[in-house]
């Protein structure tokens, strides 16, 4: 996965196997004599169809930072001021209902930022260190030097301690959206794949791939299972990402301390006030 990619995952910052052993040996008999692995274009379409109907999925991803994603965060006012540097970690979390109506997301940037959200009942939380940094930076810029940036931050920050910032509307987010992203990557990419059919994880699953490596490396691995086809994971680029708990992801609720945009503002024009008085 590509860090552009995982940048996308939020619109307000337009800024993941293991085991092969007797099971495998026995589930690689079993189809060597029966009807053998489908070809990727046989169950595509079943693939993506089984996971919009799904009920809720578990989302892991993550990468190295590229040469062609530094240069795109760095032309994005959001992160052009983060300290990214090529080859830092981006990793994702997104989990909840594929429907959008509640999803946390969990995504972090090298070692200067990370984006906790929660969307759900209508509306969207985030965690208010990364809203108060923000807001800090551009009291800097229109204070100028009467106003000390980062102690704002570091003070607002200590007083907003574990509460998140609520805003009204639910962002529009919803599991289809990476769903799309990941199809759109691949392209054409998922053609003249070899498969296999192999236990992963402890499921029986299809396994394709066009024996590439590194970021030339092509592979999808999905559920064996005709009635709920899921993807288990997608390699591409570099980056793997990971779908676990089909239908079994444990829903996120609204957080117990939040404040109100208007609040926040309120107590973000306090500050301001106060550090330029002294």
């Amino acid at each position: 996965m590509k860090g552009s990619d995982l940048m996308d995952l939020h619109p307000r910052f337009s800024a993941a196997a293991k085991v092969t052993g007797l099971l495998g040996v026995v589930a690689w008999a079993l189809t060597a004599c029966g009807g053998g692995t489908p070809e990727f274009s046989e169950i595509e379409e079943d693939v993506w169809t089984a996971m919009e109907e799904a009920d809720s999925v578990t989302i892991d991803g993550g990468a190295l930072i590229g040469q062609a994603a530094l240069e795109e965060a760095e032309s994005d006012p959001v992160f052009s001021d983060v300290g990214l540097d090529e080859g830092d970690e981006v990793t994702a979390t997104v989990l909840g209902a594929v429907d959008g109506s509640a999803i946390e997301m969990d995504i972090s940037m090298g070692e200067e930022m990370q984006v906790q959200a929660v969307q759900v009942d209508g509306s969207t939380y985030m965690d208010a260190t990364i809203v108060t940094d923000a807001m800090a930076l551009s009291a800097g810029d229109l204070a100028g030097d009467e106003l000390d940036a980062e102690a704002l931050a570091e003070e607002m920050a200590a007083e907003l301690e574990g509460q998140w910032v609520e805003s009204p509307g639910n962002g529009g987010l919803t599991m289809k959206d990476p769903f799309d992203g990941i199809r759109d990557v691949l392209g054409d990419r998922t053609q003249d794949l070899d498969g296999s059919t192999q236990e992963r994880d402890g499921f029986e699953a299809h396994v394709y791939t066009n024996g590439e490596e590194g970021d030339d490396e092509v592979e999808i691995v999905v559920s064996a299972d005709e009635e709920e086809p899921y993807l288990l994971s997608a390699t591409y680029d570099g980056g793997t990402v990971t779908f676990s708990d089909w239908n079994e992801t444990q829903l996120p609720e609204a957080p117990s301390e939040s404040v109100t945009e208007v609040e926040l503002q309120q107590l973000f024009m306090e500050h301001i006030m106060m550090g330029t008085e002294e």
